[in-house]
């Protein structure tokens, strides 16, 4: 029902939106009514209202402004908003409703499952390594702190990080090798 209130209120709206026409089932494009789009063509319409789930949103490729079609809708026209919230929320179908009964609740918690890294299926820590390892005076000679070989490997055969990498397949080599992991901002392996 709130896609239909959506749509509704976007086809009201239309007016106001420089080039505005709909391009597919729930897509729709205009020019953008926060950056202008551009100075020089005014045929640039890089703003589009497209569904997610059971929701409009809005989308300028230009500016790159990101919103839900209510935020748009407040930003353009406060008065039009005001009958948008009124008709989409007054039923109380698609706003937090009140439970009356608390017994309603089951909370259900999934079990987390910590798996090993992938490194750990081919490599060994330094720290869990003898001192007299080659990597391990390795890294010692080089000033590395002890603390930080927590975070670096071993490898003894380099052949074997195809079983977590298979894009190094052209790695034939068997000699050992120390290795330093990447992680990306989500604390995963980068390859």
């Amino acid at each position: 029902m709130s896609l239909f209130i959506d749509v509704k209120y976007l086809n009201q709206i239309a007016t106001k939106l420089p080039l505005f026409k709909k391009k597919g089932q729930y897509l729709y494009n205009c020019r953008c009514t926060i950056c202008g789009d551009s100075s020089t063509k005014k045929n640039k319409a890089r703003g589009y209202f497209y569904r997610q789930k059971n929701d409009l949103y809005y989308k300028c490729h230009n500016c790159l402004a990101s919103q839900h079609f209510g935020t748009f809708l407040k930003n353009l026209d406060t008065h039009t908003y005001q009958q948008y919230v009124f008709e989409r929320y007054s039923k109380g179908e698609n706003g937090p409703k009140a439970h009356t009964n608390a017994e309603e609740f089951v909370y259900q918690y999934e079990k987390v499952e910590f798996k090993a890294k992938p490194l750990d299926k081919v490599a060994i820590r330094l720290s869990a390594l003898p001192d007299d390892n080659e990597a391990v005076q390795y890294c010692k000679n080089r000033g590395i702190p002890v603390d930080k070989m927590n975070e670096l490997y071993y490898i003894p055969q380099v052949k074997d990080i195809v079983k977590i990498a298979p894009e190094y397949t052209s790695i034939q080599t068997e000699e050992p090798r120390l290795l330093i992991p990447f992680y990306n901002e989500h604390e995963r392996l980068n390859k």
